[in-house]
């Protein structure tokens, strides 16, 4: 627990972390180099210089490093997984709910899980999350259209489909609301989504 000059106690959840595998081992394709080397640039360029990590250890931010860095060296308390798949671009993904429930496994105090759900896929998206949700008992989705998928690329502005009970909002053709999402491809932040009500069947996920 993180405390002040004061000695006042604050318990810290850090709402967005990632544990990837961006390795050359990994990646499946030439875009899965350019995704991790266009990180890595950024990291590179942006850090102070004495803070600025081996390539080898930003390609492939292992487990055990993650936790030391976040509750052990860091003033975590606990954190938030939002996964960023990348199918197309690593044989194993970049950082999946699957790789993600490894933590949680064994540090089930530390972790929240997330999943993820692409508008894109409609039902058969669905049923992946819901499969997911009964096997790893997801506390939240994150909205996600990174995938390339071949050749189809992810817009960069969209309009999505919503889930009322995905995305806690009132079935109610006047409501729309906008979100910014994240183009994974070309590491810009600026898409911008506007979600309006469902077309798929409703469907309640319950992790219980």
């Amino acid at each position: 627990m993180y405390k002040t000059k004061d000695g006042e106690e604050i318990f810290i959840i850090d709402g967005h972390v990632h544990c990837w595998d961006g390795s050359p081992e990994n990646q499946r394709n030439i875009h899965g180099a350019q995704f991790i080397d266009c990180f890595y640039s950024y990291h590179a360029a942006l850090s102070p210089k004495e803070e600025v990590w081996e390539r080898e250890k930003f390609y492939k931010y292992g487990p055990e490093t993650m936790y030391r860095d976040l509750f052990v060296d860091g003033p975590d308390d606990m954190a938030i997984f939002q996964p960023t798949v990348l199918g197309d671009f690593y044989k194993n993904g970049f950082n999946s709910p699957e790789q993600n429930a490894v933590l949680k496994e064994k540090y089930p105090d530390r972790f929240i899980l997330n999943g993820v759900f692409d508008p894109r896929d409609g039902e058969r998206g669905l049923d992946g999350l819901e499969a997911l949700v009964g096997k790893y008992k997801l506390k939240g989705v994150k909205l996600y259209t990174a995938e390339w998928r071949g050749a189809i690329a992810a817009a960069t502005s969209c309009t999505i489909p919503g889930r009322s009970d995905i995305l806690n909002m009132p079935r109610n053709s006047a409501s729309r609301t906008s979100t910014s999402i994240r183009d994974q491809r070309s590491c810009r932040s600026t898409a911008v989504c506007s979600m309006s009500p469902m077309s798929i069947t409703p469907r309640r996920i319950s992790p219980t």
